[in-house]
């Protein structure tokens, strides 16, 4: 952290100011709570509940503790609900509830409502300030409800007696029609998805119709919406989600963090790739005489496995994000294999043919080139399969696929990539003229 002391920290307190939200929030990070305090208890609450929004986990956990819970209360009063709920989730239990007791009654309900659904599902991420109205009022009636409305009115939801979601009407609808106009006549349907629903459902609908809100239901009565705004700020986080656990980072990390969260986010994945590495180590073993007689085949292989780990992750990073947009769900799947296994044959065929070339050239060994030209192709033909297969039986398994699929894929490359090119140089050494083989 960085002490910044008294001093120093007061006579750059004007400057910080004048920074966006987004710009103090990075800053906070680095802060230790002292100064922390200092820095956000110089600006209004306004903008320092904006600042809030843009901090990670760790930091609102610092300021839950550098600021005294009845004003971080205060401060959470300026957000939006469902904004304040998932700041106030993410906060560790012991201090969520010191903080939670010195809010308004009414916000206590609001908030316990909201934090019952986790930052995974819809329902974690729905607002409740919306206006409802039902199907037999007038377009009259509901102008007269909005006007005294404080909440989301971009869109009027119709509501059945019992809650159910009927359909909805855009503001615009209202104030161009008749005032005696029922609201059954100019309802129109509204996108929706169950609140325990996972947030990549609720993401697709988004990408898929562009709508401006989704609401979201339970058993068909309508809790609450999602606006667009939100909608960003959710698919951001997917992108960053599935970026992180695709390269085998735990969380989400940030450039400015601690060595200390660093290694906790990154060691354990480096520790599981050196057993798959020692596996891939095994399968290179079987073939030492065939590396001890040709050298020439050690200096080459790494060539080939690369290609196979290179194509391997071009496909699972479209394969993953295409489940995560609904795009690569089970229907499509032997139409994705199949066209994933043509095209990795064609490209191995033209990059095998580049690869085996340029090692005649290079070495002028015939075996060697030859092997490399067979053993690319095969290799890209198992990235591509491994690329497919795994994330849909990590999928099938409840397993995040973003999150596992890369040290499967490596170890299935390396191995048929290592595997593959000595295993044919060892054939052809037995078949080939002594002449192509030296």
């Amino acid at each position: 952290m960085w002490p910044l002391g008294k001093r120093l920290l007061q006579s750059v307190l004007p400057l910080l100011k004048t920074l966006g939200a987004k710009e103090v929030a990075g800053i906070a990070r680095r802060l230790n709570k002292e100064d922390l305090r200092t820095l956000l208890l110089s600006m209004d609450r306004e903008k320092r509940a904006k600042v809030l929004t843009h901090m990670d986990k760790e930091t609102l956990e610092k300021t839950s503790e550098a600021l005294e819970p009845k004003e971080f209360a205060r401060t959470l009063l300026y957000l939006d609900d469902h904004v304040a709920a998932q700041i106030l989730r993410s906060l560790p239990e012991e201090r969520r509830a010191e903080i939670f007791i010195r809010l308004p009654s009414k916000k206590q309900m609001v908030y316990s409502f909201l934090m019952k659904y986790s930052e995974d599902v819809a329902g974690g991420w729905m607002r409740t300030d919306i206006l409802k109205v039902h199907p037999e009022e007038r377009v009259r009636e509901v102008l007269e409800k909005a006007q005294r409305f404080t909440g989301w009115a971009e869109e009027v939801y119709v509501v059945a007696e019992d809650g159910t979601l009927v359909g909805k009407v855009p503001m615009q609808f209202l104030l161009g029609a008749r005032r005696s106009t029922k609201i059954l006549d100019i309802m129109e349907g509204a996108y929706h998805v169950e609140a325990t629903e996972p947030i990549e459902r609720l993401a697709q609908v988004f990408r898929e119709h562009r709508p401006k809100a989704v609401a979201v239901t339970y058993h068909g009565k309508l809790l609450g919406t999602v606006t667009a705004e939100d909608a960003i700020k959710l698919i951001d986080q997917l992108h960053a989600r599935q970026l992180a656990r695709m390269f085998s980072l735990s969380d989400i990390e940030h450039v400015n963090d601690p060595i200390s969260r660093s290694i906790k986010n990154r060691t354990p994945w480096l520790i599981i790739n050196i057993f798959t590495e020692f596996v891939v180590a095994f399968f290179i073993n079987l073939f030492e005489d065939t590396l001890k007689n040709f050298v020439v085949l050690a200096i080459l292989m790494p060539i080939v496995a690369s290609e196979g780990g290179n194509a391997a992750t071009q496909t699972m990073a479209i394969i993953v994000r295409s489940m995560a947009t609904g795009e690569a769900d089970k229907k499509r799947f032997v139409r994705i294999l199949r066209k994933e296994l043509v095209l990795a044959l064609l490209e191995g065929i033209i990059v095998g043919i580049v690869a085996g070339v340029t090692a005649l050239l290079w070495k002028g060994n015939i075996m060697a080139a030859i092997a490399m030209a067979l053993a690319i192709p095969l290799n890209l033909l198992v990235a591509a399969a491994t690329a497919v297969l795994v994330p849909y039986i990590l999928k099938a398994l409840h397993i995040d696929p973003a999150s596992a699929s890369t040290v499967v894929l490596t170890t299935f490359t390396d191995i048929s990539g290592f595997a593959g090119f000595l295993g044919i140089a060892t054939l052809l050494a037995n078949v080939l003229p002594p002449v192509w083989v030296k």
